[in-house]
């Protein structure tokens, strides 16, 4: 796996190694703006800091810091994380526990990966926590790009659980910066069909 290249999840960062994310997301047809920064920083070889930010059309903000650990023993395919994150989510103290796991895979198109993140958000004005889950199947082509398709599950309170498809294509315009592509469509609930683009920073 190439977890320079990618958000990395199950793939902890190597140690002094950065990872910067920038997105936004814009809505085709109704509302669901969204503009996203991920910051990921090596700590160790067995723990990455991060930070997760957001805010949505509405103004509403999120900002989580998290650690995240190293559950295998960087043996064999199979890739597992847990980690915990303290921050904000629209004005309320959020605690947000996870769990990531990833294998590395080769097909006969070249070699790819999925992975499995979850996330539970504990927010201080709710009882109830909101509940995400993002299944992602990655390739990388011949010509060093990556395609990506995502399936991005959440249930908040009081809301309609949602199912979002988002494919992407990642160019990678040199050894450290990627653009990104992509559409979200909602599969359940009432998300718009969206444009995302991005751009990823590894050095």
């Amino acid at each position: 796996m190439w977890a320079t290249d990618i958000p990395a999840g199950a793939w902890l960062r190597d140690e002094g190694e950065v990872f910067l994310s920038f997105s936004q997301t814009a809505a085709i047809d109704g509302d669901g703006d969204y503009a996203s920064v991920l910051l990921e920083y090596g700590l160790r070889p067995a723990l990455t800091l991060g930070l997760d930010a957001g805010q949505n059309e509405e103004a509403d903000r999120q900002g989580v810091l998290f650690l995240r650990h190293r559950l295998d023993r960087a043996e064999g395919p199979n890739r597992l994380a847990a980690e915990l994150g303290l921050g904000t989510s629209e004005g309320a103290l959020t605690f947000r526990p996870g769990l990531s796991w990833g294998r590395g895979v080769a097909t006969r198109w070249g070699q790819g990966w999925v992975s499995v993140d979850t996330l539970a958000e504990l927010r201080e004005s709710s009882t109830t926590p909101v509940l995400k889950a993002d299944t992602t199947f990655g390739l990388r082509t011949a010509g060093d790009a990556l395609l990506i398709v995502q399936l991005q599950a959440g249930d908040y309170p009081d809301a309609t659980p949602y199912l979002r498809v988002v494919p992407s294509y990642v160019h990678r315009m040199n050894r450290r910066t990627f653009v990104e592509f992509g559409l979200s469509a909602g599969a359940v609930g009432h998300d718009p069909l969206a444009v995302k683009l991005g751009t990823w920073l590894a050095f």
